[in-house]
């Protein structure tokens, strides 16, 4: 007895069989492969019939902001590989890794007399602000210039022992001599000044008795004047 079978498929019908596209035949008993397999089953389209192009390939690497992402195993888009690094610029796209911070946020240092920062994306350190007088007025800790002590080649006297300025400005050293009188130490120059007199050396300025006096600078007056100058 002659008998109809039921269609597998109408005309024109696609499908996948796992990566593999296919057409219902011509005969609509079964099914052709159509074309070459796709790259994965999921990029096999069952709607069309037809593969989709791969998003990435396999084991590629890439960083979105922070976080490394891997190629997933459909090939249809990344997924996070790992934690997310601590910035941005610390994620490597090529290896898929983070390198690790070359400083904190707020870290400071001094390089040279250059006070400097963490930068944002904490691959380094930027300079903030001008550069400190000396490298020892830079401080590497609050990345700010101390004010400096002095100026350079500034001189000064403390008492009888004349000082200049160091070279890092941070405050005076003594110039290795001591004046005879702290009156006879000039400030200015951060020399010592010849004594203009001893100190018993006496004199007449006319009729007025004069010594010698304590800074050994000069003569001031001794008691009353005399009657006359002889």
């Amino acid at each position: 007895m002659n008998r109809c079978d039921t269609p597998t498929c109408a005309v024109g019908d696609v499908r996948c069989l796992s990566n593999q596209p296919q057409t219902c035949n011509a005969n609509r008993n079964g099914w052709d492969n159509t074309g070459s397999a796709c790259a994965t089953a999921a990029l096999c389209s069952a709607t069309t019939g037809k593969c989709t192009a791969p998003t990435c390939a396999v084991g590629e690497m890439r960083c979105n902001g922070a976080q490394p992402q891997v190629c997933n195993s459909d090939r249809t888009g990344f997924v996070n590989s790992g934690s997310a690094c601590a910035t941005a610029a610390l994620c490597n796209a090529t290896t898929g890794a983070c390198t690790a911070p070359a400083c904190a946020v707020g870290d400071h240092r001094c390089n040279g007399a250059q006070p400097q920062v963490c930068n944002s994306d904490r691959t380094g350190f930027t300079n903030m602000g001008t550069l400190c007088a000396s490298v020892a007025l830079c401080n590497a800790t609050t990345g700010t210039c101390t004010d400096p002590s002095c100026q350079p080649n500034q001189t000064r006297c403390v008492a009888a022992q004349p000082q200049i300025c160091k070279g890092d400005l941070t405050g005076f050293q003594d110039l290795g001599m001591t004046c005879v009188t702290a009156g006879l130490c000039d400030p200015t120059t951060g020399s010592c000044n010849t004594p203009a007199c001893a100190a018993t050396d006496t004199r007449c300025n006319g009729a007025q008795p004069q010594v010698c006096n304590a800074d050994r600078t000069g003569f001031q007056n001794s008691g009353a004047a005399c009657a006359t100058a002889a």
